[in-house]
């Protein structure tokens, strides 16, 4: 798989909110450039607030691959079952 096809993938699972799917133990993944998070426990911690999220629009704003790594901007929008 591409970079741009992983992208391709990591929106629609983070659209039916299934992280489970693209992201593996030995992964790195980066919440923001200055937010490293190693390791599949953790990304779902950080991602546990997607459970909540109702009506939520996923749009890929920048894609920029090399190889194995990826930069990609994405926007989100939702309704917090919270509130």
């Amino acid at each position: 798989m591409n970079s741009f096809e992983w992208v391709d993938k990591f929106h629609e699972y983070w659209q039916n909110k299934n992280i489970n799917a693209i992201f593996d133990e030995n992964c790195e993944y980066w919440e923001t450039p200055f937010k490293r998070i190693n390791g599949l426990e953790n990304i779902r911690k950080q991602w546990f607030a997607i459970i909540k999220m109702e009506n939520m629009r996923v749009s890929c704003l920048t894609i920029v691959g090399q190889n194995e790594h990826v930069f990609a901007n994405f926007e989100l929008e939702f309704d917090n079952r919270s509130q």
